[in-house]
């Protein structure tokens, strides 16, 4: 699943009942989406996540990556079979590696 998709499906819960029940709700290794007036207003992410996101943030930041990417996506869209974003990041870390 992805992260987007976690989310869009995590739970919900209101300003007043995180304050109420923070240190339960913090045991969760899911994300949160903390509403107030039962609009979402923030999400509450596991550390490793957070970490792992800022990884590929880090990545994408690499032009030729980026651009590994790009052409993924425009393969994806024109009906070649897709590969995981994960495994495109693996066959490029080890080819840059080995240059």
């Amino acid at each position: 699943m992805t992260l987007a998709a976690s989310i869009l499906r995590a739970t919900h819960i209101g300003v007043r009942d995180l304050k109420n029940h923070l240190s339960q709700r913090l045991k969760t290794s899911k994300p949160i989406v903390v509403t107030e007036h039962g609009r979402p207003k923030r999400v509450i992410l596991p550390y490793d996540v957070v970490v792992e996101i800022s990884e590929i943030l880090e990545e994408i930041e690499d032009k030729a990556l980026a651009g590994w990417v790009k052409l993924s996506r425009r393969a994806r869209n024109e009906g070649v079979k897709s590969v995981p974003v994960a495994e495109s990041f693996k066959k490029f870390k080890a080819r840059r590696n080995q240059s």
